[in-house]
């Protein structure tokens, strides 16, 4: 009975120390590769941060207070990539502008295809406008409700170019229409010149989404 009890407790004991080990431990090959990937990846954007925050540490502090709103904003995507392209010193679509208080100021509002082209137009009108963009990549016209009052700021605008269309793709076109109409009543009650730019077209859309006005 002893020696039973004994081997008992032995089994168990080993049970509950091979499940605490099965728990803490990965599985496999593919798990421990996806945990050691997962935090290296934590490390990696660690550095980054601490790069980029110093670098911040650097900026007057009207440009910082712009840093804090494209953190907030600019979601998980296009925040990496601003951070590592601000820590190598390259511009993009989301420098800090500083108005000559001569010149209009214009508000780029739009998704990646005016973010690819928004140092262009910077560069087309230097000297001429004070080229701003949105702190966001703009995506569909409900995101444009959330968010149309932090991209507009404080600021007074002369020019407002936006576009909402490729992101609403699979938006009824009733949807689409009534929130176009209510962010052009909002961007309208600036005073701004508002202009809207077509979206490309997309060869998976319905014709009748291309007509969109």
């Amino acid at each position: 009975m002893k020696t039973t009890a004994i081997f008992m407790l032995i089994f168990v004991a080993f049970a509950s120390l091979t499940a605490a080990q099965n728990q803490a431990e990965p599985t496999g090959a593919a798990e421990a590769s996806a945990q050691e990937a997962s935090a290296q990846e934590a490390k990696s954007a660690a550095e980054l941060d601490k790069k980029y925050q110093a670098w911040v540490a650097t900026l007057q502090p009207e440009q910082q207070a712009w840093e804090k709103v494209l953190e907030s904003e600019l979601g998980g995507f296009y925040l990496p990539i601003h951070k590592r392209q601000k820590v190598a010193g390259q511009s993009n679509a989301w420098d800090f502008v500083e108005d000559d208080p001569d010149l209009p100021r214009v508000l780029l509002i739009g998704d990646s295809v005016s973010r690819a082209y928004t140092r262009t137009v910077r560069s087309e009108l230097a000297g001429k406008a004070n080229v701003h963009r949105a702190p966001a990549n703009g995506g569909p016209t409900a995101t444009g409700l959330k968010k149309m009052d932090v991209w507009l700021g404080d600021g007074k605008w002369d020019i407002i170019q936006f576009n909402f269309g490729i992101h609403d793709r699979q938006t009824k076109l009733a949807d689409y229409t009534g929130r176009l109409e209510q962010l052009i009543t909002r961007m309208q009650g600036t005073g701004a010149k508002l202009i809207f730019a077509n979206t490309h077209r997309y060869p998976l859309c319905p014709a009748s989404i291309h007509r969109r006005p």
